[in-house]
């Protein structure tokens, strides 16, 4: 569970779902809202995940992934967040999405790379994470 960041809201709830996509220094969150059918809501696809926190709002969590509001039928649409904890994330937005990225997946180079020439947006944020991963584990083999 998560507070809206700074000056926004999340389908009149003051707490709502992120997952932890990427536990790094700076961790990447994603919060999923489901629209379509009988209106809008912020949810989780089903999904198993697990986060581990510090500061204010810190502790361990997990849980399946549950969907809160919106009627089937709905398209499913990510909205990215950053930062130390919970209590300080920030929204991903095209604007400082290369800044952020290469700052979140800065111990791989390659990823960087490719994050700075371009080559991945918020539109493939799952391809990214995903490459991230795949860099990361070769690696430590």
């Amino acid at each position: 569970m998560a507070h809206a960041p700074h000056n926004t809201y999340w389908t009149k709830k003051e707490l709502d779902f992120v997952q932890v996509a990427l536990d790094e220094d700076t961790k990447l969150y994603v919060a999923r809202v489901g629209t379509g059918g009988g209106g809008r809501g912020i949810g989780v696809e089903p999904e198993m995940g697990a986060g581990v926190g510090s500061g204010g709002y810190g502790g361990m969590s997990g849980g399946v992934g549950i969907n809160l509001g919106g009627g089937g039928g709905g398209k499913i649409q990510r909205t990215y967040y950053y930062g130390a904890n919970t209590a300080e994330m920030e929204q991903l937005t095209p604007i400082n999405f290369k800044d952020i990225m290469s700052e979140v997946m800065g111990d791989e180079q390659e990823v960087v790379d490719k994050i700075q020439a371009g080559q991945y947006n918020l539109g493939n944020m799952d391809k990214l994470i995903a490459y991230f991963k795949q860099v990361r584990a070769t690696r430590k083999n």
